[in-house]
């Protein structure tokens, strides 16, 4: 019984867990801070805005940016696993050769 040599597959590198969570709670704070300043967007366009559309505004506005900020935190993580895949892949084409 003959047996072929097969080359090994490469180790694949899994996306650390806490990525999923980043990109799935920057989509949530992401739509929930837009939906607040845009909401409390025709209060704050009043001569004299309530106290209630400027914090709802402000935090809206908060919420949209740490929304982003988990979003590129997010696509960073899934970068770098991509390019140690792709370094991890040439390292053992080269000590295959």
């Amino acid at each position: 019984m003959a047996q072929t040599s097969q080359s090994p597959e490469p180790p694949y590198i899994r996306t650390p867990g806490g990525a999923a969570i980043l990109l799935v709670s920057a989509l949530l704070l992401m739509l929930v801070g837009g939906f607040l300043t845009l909401v409390q967007s025709e209060l704050m366009a009043r001569p004299e805005p309530k106290d209630f559309a400027i914090f709802q505004t402000w935090l809206g506005t908060t919420l949209f940016q740490i929304g982003l900020a988990f979003l590129v935190a997010g696509l960073v993580i899934v970068g770098v696993r991509a390019m140690l895949q792709q370094q991890t892949e040439a390292m053992l084409a080269r000590r295959r050769e």
